[in-house]
């Protein structure tokens, strides 16, 4: 989310369509920008989500009402554009 409301987490979403293959994102890195690489084992089966300079990942969850189903890393440094 590039503006999130007031209270709310910047974050960056990444969406995996196949229901039954899942992508391994080892050493993945975002750069221009955020800054982030994924660390080795790290894996995107349904949704990833990684969350700009936040460390509060129940507050997160809370906030937008995403499940544990959902693995979320992070945070990333940097602002999205």
């Amino acid at each position: 989310m590039f503006h999130p409301p007031p209270g709310g987490f910047e974050f960056i979403e990444l969406y995996n369509a196949s229901p039954t293959v899942a992508l391994d994102l080892s050493g993945v890195r975002l750069a221009q920008g955020v800054e982030f690489t994924c660390l080795s084992g790290t894996s995107l089966r349904r949704l990833l989500s990684a969350g700009r300079g936040h460390h509060n990942i129940a507050g997160f969850r809370a906030f937008y009402g995403v499940d544990n189903s959902v693995a979320i890393v992070g945070p990333f440094d940097g602002r999205s554009r």
